[in-house]
Parts: structure tokens; C-alpha cells; sequence
């Protein structure tokens, strides 16, 4: 919530919003699909490992969604490395390295 202060890690196996400051990683569980969304107001300090991640506030470490997608929005404030199969930039203060995975066929 806007206002609230949080230190240590969080496992995630639904989705997850961030209006607060967060300050360590939020991570997937295993077989988990989580969409993971940073506010205006929210503030992350650590790590972010899920499918979806959707930022609109500031971030610094490392934004990990494998082969899902990044969107990083016009008043999002990005700094570390960005790992994606899909990204979307509209406008974001974005100091980041970006690599991207490639996506697997299935079947082969």
C-alpha cells in the first residue's frame, strides 16, 4: 500500500502490486504465472522475477521476466538490467541494460 515500508523477500503465487517502498526481491514461486505491477508511488530496492512485470514507478536491480513481458511506462524510473521475450517502453527514465531471451518452441 502507498505509505508502506517493507524489508525482506517475498515468494509469489498470485499477483502482486507495489504502491509502497519495497526494499529486497520479489520472486515466482515454481509453477507460478505471476504478473507483477509497480505503481506510481511504488518504489522497489531488489530483484523481480515473474511473468509480467508492469512498472509505472522506480525500480533498481534486476527485472527478470524470462521469456514473459516488460512494460515499462512513461513515468516508470528504471535502473539495473531488464530480462524479457517481449518488452514495451513508453517513455521511461530507463538505465538499464536489456537482454532478451529467447523464446522456445515447444515440441522441438
Amino acid at each position: 500500500a502507498e505509505g508502506m515500508h517493507f524489508v525482506g523477500h517475498a515468494l509469489l503465487t498470485g499477483p502482486c502490486s507495489v504502491a509502497g517502498q519495497f526494499d529486497g526481491n520479489l520472486t515466482q514461486a515454481d509453477g507460478a504465472s505471476v504478473a507483477v505491477v509497480v505503481t506510481e508511488t511504488g518504489r522497489v530496492k531488489g530483484d523481480i522475477t515473474a511473468q509480467k512485470i508492469s512498472v509505472m514507478g522506480r525500480t533498481e536491480g534486476i527485472l527478470d521476466a524470462g521469456q514473459g513481458e516488460v512494460a515499462l511506462h512513461d513515468t516508470a524510473s528504471v535502473h539495473g538490467l531488464v530480462r524479457y521475450g517481449r518488452i514495451q517502453v513508453n517513455g521511461a527514465d530507463l538505465n538499464a541494460t536489456l537482454e532478451r531471451v529467447p523464446l522456445t518452441k515447444s515440441g522441438t
